[in-house]
């Protein structure tokens, strides 16, 4: 399949299957980590262990449960950020742009 910096149609739902994936099982391990810090919270009977590892992993948890939750939507509906993080699309333009550097008549290169 060849890459340009339009992305065609299989390309990009590639692209939303790919990073939906990733994004999901990210999502996933914030939700273990909140469960799991919550569990911490609520059940243990030291006071300082409870405040000392209980809450912070219900907060990193918390904070990577919800930041995936915006990256899973943002995926979904913008395509231009989707083109912009795009590995491929990257180094194919990065190519592209080097050759036009070479074609070029007196511009200056990057």
């Amino acid at each position: 399949m060849k890459q340009s910096n339009n992305h065609n149609l299989w390309h990009h739902l590639l692209m939303i299957l790919y990073h939906e994936a990733v994004n999901l099982a990210w999502f996933l391990a914030g939700a273990m980590l909140a469960v799991g810090g919550l569990a911490i919270f609520k059940f243990v009977q030291e006071s300082f262990f409870r405040i000392a590892v209980g809450l912070p992993l219900l907060l990193i948890g918390t904070g990577l449960f919800f930041l995936k939750i915006h990256e899973i939507i943002l995926v979904v509906v913008r395509p231009k950020r989707l083109a912009a993080i795009c590995i491929f699309c990257y180094e194919v333009s990065l190519k592209q742009l080097s050759g036009n550097n070479k074609q070029g008549k007196g511009q200056k290169t990057l």
